[in-house]
């Protein structure tokens, strides 16, 4: 996510005068209080602020690491703010909207997937097998209609259908 950090403080006449006051910010800072908003459940609302500390740690029992060392990191999140219930209407929303964000995310949706041909060279790995291909993915349709479905005997059988609802034929 993205939060806004104000640049100045200045008298700004038009939108693009208050825009140009902010910068977007991917991440959060760290080892900083950040306010993320007003929260909870009454009628009023409680400022309610974030402090993130990341620490790494090397876990490889050796001393100083040789470069291919293993590390433990350890994100933590501290919340403060004067209101009973404001931290647990923060998390509450957040965790709402990530679950929004999940259930956007998904696809229910069908695919082929066909694989590409290698080409004439044979796929790129110099004098070795390739274990990795590459796929072309075509998307389904829902869709099923009988016009949309494709076999041999297709035009039998709708002779078939035809002279059963017009009565001709054995029927």
């Amino acid at each position: 996510g993205y939060y806004y950090c104000r640049n100045g403080d200045q008298k700004s006449n038009s939108l693009a005068d208050t825009l140009s006051k902010y910068k977007v910010i991917k991440k959060p800072r760290k080892n900083l209080w950040i306010y993320v908003g007003n929260f909870g459940n009454g009628k009023e609302k409680q400022r309610v602020d974030m402090f993130i500390r990341d620490q790494k740690q090397n876990v490889d029992g050796k001393g100083q690491s040789t470069g291919s060392s293993k590390q433990r990191r350890e994100l933590a999140l501290y919340f403060r703010s004067v209101g009973k219930d404001a931290i647990d209407d923060f998390i509450d929303k957040a965790y709402k909207w990530y679950l929004d964000q999940l259930r956007s995310l998904e696809d229910d949706s069908r695919y082929m997937y066909e694989l590409k041909s290698s080409g004439p060279s044979g796929g790129g790995n110099e004098g070795g097998s390739s274990s990795s291909h590459e796929y072309k993915r075509y998307q389904l349709s829902d869709e099923k209609t009988f016009d949309s479905l494709f076999f041999r005997e297709k035009e039998t059988i709708l002779g078939i259908v035809s002279n059963f609802i017009n009565k001709t034929g054995k029927y």
